[in-house]
């Protein structure tokens, strides 16, 4: 029997015309998406992209508890433990970190796309996160007022104080609000849909969007816990309750069932459990004083508590001026009822309603509270504005066509292009404030003065390490200079007697330890964080170093030194410093 070369088939054409067809169908898609998008709205967007890149330039990790969130996805990377990737640790301490690891999951799978680049890594999640939250916030605000929807929720949610500072920070804030929004706009969409086309097969709940429920509940777990329920089911509840009461019950089902909500918290309850079986200190510090912790009050409180209105407050001026506008509605509105039908008029914008009160008076019953912890209530409330402006707009003008031609509908659009262009000029000045105060205050030395370490001694090659008497103070340190541990003074002597390093970075404080200085000897100082390169030989002087040192972790000044009669290490023992 003779052989046969293998057959090589080519594609059918019915294959070939699916794949034209899904090619086609994407484009038709990402066409629509754009469609009708006005000049201003792209403008508009190119800015905000612009505000949110330059906002916290310099960079740096020792502020806002940034080196916590970065450490994480530096230790599974270069930690050995496999356990590190689910339960790992605070930067330098043995104390594990509070919150689940989803964020530094991505930032260590980010690692090698961003060619090794761990600012941006560490940055890209949350960056991300803010622009597929002001895409999919446009696209909404489009829906709702075709003619200044998109620009006003744009401006809404990008011209703040908050949304151009949280994007670039190494924290979990914006991922969060995403995993809370996405479900919550969902809902919006399904709702909004139905009152344009109702139907039986508009107001179903498809099992796509189920799964698409389920998946975010799971990912907003997995980035901070089940704090993602305290955001959206209060707004279910309530809005149940207000359509029932209106007769909307039957007609606009924002609850799609319970297993896309409750089947979620199984693999994070799994998490759990076995932290706290296997994990030592899991329950103490995570359980007992991330969690409980928040509720604790008087004495026994384990974080800064603020009274029940702080969040209001904050939210006028830190949302500010869109806050006014809202506030305005009522103003802007004929009479209360009118006032009430914007804010509650139809389905869809009772459940904006729903869901940002649901969430902010929930969060402000919390005694335990923080500013950005309210930042996923943003998103539905500059969807909301949107909504009751829409509303007012469009009875005002209707009103104006058949009973009077007075110019009460421009009312409306020119008090929001006037709140939008005070908005504009505000978040801009005060971005190029920021940026001029960090550079002229020299924000980012600390950040610089890791990359120039690092830098310096793996072109010795080198191996640093950083010594601290307080882990707390010094962990953006530690994470500036790739390190997994510090070192106590005396460890650090003991290993450079050892030759296991040959330069150490150390925190200006320690040399006003007389005994501990002299143990240290004659040394030279290679960097420093407060003037750069200094004169070999050269030591600070005792006044500056016996000085009441700052404790502000971003105050502090930092050495590199190295004694140049240490030992270099064996081979086997020596490394370059970790890129």
């Amino acid at each position: 029997m003779e052989n046969s070369a293998p057959a090589h088939h080519a594609p059918s054409s019915s294959t070939v015309a699916t794949a034209s067809s899904e090619h086609l169908l994407l484009g038709a898609r990402l066409a629509r998406w754009w469609a009708g998008a006005s000049r201003g709205e792209i403008l508009l967007l190119a800015l905000l992209v612009l505000l949110i890149a330059v906002r916290n330039v310099p960079w740096r990790l020792d502020n806002f508890d940034q080196a916590k969130s970065a450490y994480i996805s530096l230790e599974m990377l270069q930690g050995d433990a496999a356990s590190r990737w689910w339960y790992p640790h605070l930067p330098g301490q043995f104390h594990l970190a509070t919150k689940p690891p989803l964020a530094g999951w991505l930032s260590a799978l980010l690692y090698q796309p961003c060619l090794g680049n761990w600012e941006l890594a560490w940055r890209l999640p949350s960056l991300l996160a803010a622009f597929a939250l002001t895409l999919a916030l446009w696209r909404a605000g489009r829906e709702e007022w075709p003619r200044l929807g998109g620009v006003l929720t744009l401006g809404a949610f990008g011209l703040n104080v908050l949304t151009p500072r949280l994007a670039t920070l190494v924290r979990t804030d914006m991922l969060l609000t995403l995993w809370i929004t996405l479900p919550g706009l969902l809902i919006w969409w399904k709702l909004h849909r139905g009152l344009a086309r109702p139907s039986p097969a508009a107001l179903a709940w498809t099992g796509r969007e189920r799964l698409l429920i389920a998946a975010s509940v799971f990912l907003g777990m997995m980035t901070k816990g089940p704090v993602v329920y305290a955001f959206l089911l209060p707004g279910l509840l309530l809005h149940a309750w207000l359509s029932r009461r209106r007769g909307w019950h039957a007609t606009a089902p924002a609850w799609s069932g319970w297993a896309e909500w409750l089947l979620p918290f199984l693999p994070f309850a799994i998490w759990l459990a076995v932290g706290i079986w296997q994990v030592p200190g899991f329950y103490e510090h995570v359980v007992g004083r991330e969690f409980l912790g928040r509720f604790t009050v008087g004495e026994r409180a384990q974080h800064t508590n603020q009274p029940i209105w702080f969040y209001f407050l904050q939210g006028l001026v830190r949302w500010g001026p869109w806050s006014l506008l809202l506030l305005g509605v009522f103003f802007l509105a004929p009479s209360p009822r009118r006032w009430w039908r914007a804010l509650t008029g139809d389905p869809a914008t009772l459940w904006l309603f729903c869901w940002a009160a649901g969430g902010f008076v929930l969060m402000s019953l919390v005694p335990s509270k923080r500013v950005d912890r309210i930042f996923p209530v943003a998103p539905p409330l500059c969807l909301l504005l949107t909504a009751a402006l829409a509303r007012l707009h469009r009875e005002q003008q209707s009103t104006d066509l058949v009973v009077t031609n007075d110019t009460a509908p421009t009312r409306v659009a020119f008090w929001s292009r006037a709140t939008l262009a005070v908005a504009l000029i505000a978040t801009c000045a005060s971005t190029a404030y920021y940026v001029q105060q960090g550079v002229k205050k020299r924000a980012g030395r600390l950040a610089s003065f890791g990359a120039h370490a690092r830098k310096l001694v793996a072109q010795r090659g080198w191996r640093c390490e950083v010594i601290s008497d307080l882990p707390q103070f010094d962990e953006a340190m530690l994470v500036y200079l790739r390190r997994l541990r510090f070192l106590s003074p005396t460890e650090a002597l003991a290993a450079r007697d050892a030759g296991q390093a040959q330069a150490f970075v150390l925190p200006e404080r320690l040399l006003g330890d007389d005994a501990w200085r002299e143990r240290l000897g004659d040394f030279e100082i290679l960097w420093q964080s407060a003037g750069g390169n200094a004169s070999s030989g050269s030591r600070p002087p005792a006044a500056a170093a016996k000085r009441k040192m700052n404790l502000d972790a971003a105050q502090q000044q930092y050495l590199l030194i190295h004694w140049p009669e240490a030992k270099r290490p064996a081979a086997a023992n020596s490394s370059a410093l970790e890129r």
